[in-house]
């Protein structure tokens, strides 16, 4: 993947801060690859136990519900694949949260009598995560509806004071992630500011699945950008792309509504914080329209770069085979 990693895909503070943080309530989960199991420990539940499609997560949960240990080791010991394309992208983490939403509804660990507390609330937290984007969805959209509807206002109070409070909440939640962040490159940290909500629409997705058919359906996510079609790419980042449209037309009616003789400091102050919002989830949206745009556009250099390669018979010269000069004969 790229250096930049624009859909943060190495998950550092995951593997690293919230991992350890997990081994230290006796919660170390498996996630998938790179995990040893005890046979014995396997044998004594049952085996992989199955009703989630993230089944390794499952069964974590069920080995600490029969009182066994886990451990995190915190070492770089092997590599993997990633996703290449968004496509492949988002059906994985379709698939984890579908996983996610299956556990929290049918596997709740608020009622294994095995699990200790901590137990209890990192496994329940780990599921509650998906059914967030609920919320937030509203959250994402009340500027909208706050630039439609002067009834509705995103700061109740006045605009200064709210700005006022809201700069101090802000800076304190701000250096709240950096001492959280602090063992890893901050590249990371704005990576998880940006994904809380470019993957809301998703996590949104996955629940209306398992609510409408009761399970989510396993597929191996395909880690070659090639057999991925560019329509299924642009097709993730419609919704994105509604937001930025909606965003648009939005500065556009605050900046013609500037030019009024009716509209006061007042009201600029109460449409400056919707813009503010705005802007901050418009930030947050970017990775993935970003990534899609990027693919297109190097899909079309690379006919151009072809083509000027192409040797003067209309031959690629990159698929003549070099045949090596011998020596001359003496």
């Amino acid at each position: 993947m790229p250096l930049s990693d624009p859909l943060g895909q190495q998950y550092r503070y995951f593997y690293g801060p919230v991992l350890q943080g997990w081994d230290g309530a006796d919660s170390a989960p498996c996630c998938g690859t790179n995990v040893i199991f005890s046979r014995a420990c396997l044998t004594a539940i049952g085996g992989f136990i199955y009703g989630s499609v993230t089944e390794d997560f499952l069964t974590s949960m069920y080995l600490h519900n029969a009182g066994f240990k886990t451990k995190y080791v915190h070492e770089y010991l092997a590599r993997g694949l990633s996703p290449e394309s968004l496509h492949d992208f988002m059906k994985q983490r379709l698939r984890w949260a579908g996983g996610a939403v299956e556990i929290f509804f049918y596997h709740n660990s608020l009622w294994r009598q095995g699990l200790t507390l901590k137990q209890k609330y990192l496994y329940f937290w780990a599921g509650l995560q998906a059914l967030l984007g609920f919320p937030l969805f509203l959250v994402c959209i009340i500027p909208f509806i706050a630039l439609a509807d002067h009834r509705v206002a995103v700061a109740p109070v006045d605009a200064g004071m709210y700005l006022y409070f809201m700069g101090a909440f802000m800076t304190f939640t701000v250096w709240m992630l950096f001492v959280s962040y602090r063992d890893v490159p901050k590249l990371y940290l704005m990576r998880s500011v940006q994904e809380s909500v470019f993957m809301l629409f998703c996590k949104v997705d996955a629940v209306f699945k398992v609510l409408r058919h009761g399970k989510m359906v396993f597929a191996v996510t395909n880690k070659d950008i090639q057999q991925s079609q560019m329509r299924k790419e642009f097709g993730h980042i419609i919704p994105h792309m509604l937001y930025y449209i909606l965003s648009a037309l939005c500065f556009a009616r605050v900046a013609y509504n500037a030019t009024l003789p009716t509209f006061t400091r007042e009201k600029l102050l109460g449409q400056a914080v919707s813009l503010i919002w705005i802007s901050v989830v418009l930030w947050q949206l970017y990775p993935p329209i970003g990534m899609v745009f990027g693919e297109y556009f190097n899909s079309l250099k690379k006919p151009a770069k072809r083509a000027a390669a192409m040797a003067d018979d209309g031959s690629d010269p990159r698929l003549v085979p070099v045949t090596p000069k011998l020596p001359s004969s003496p």
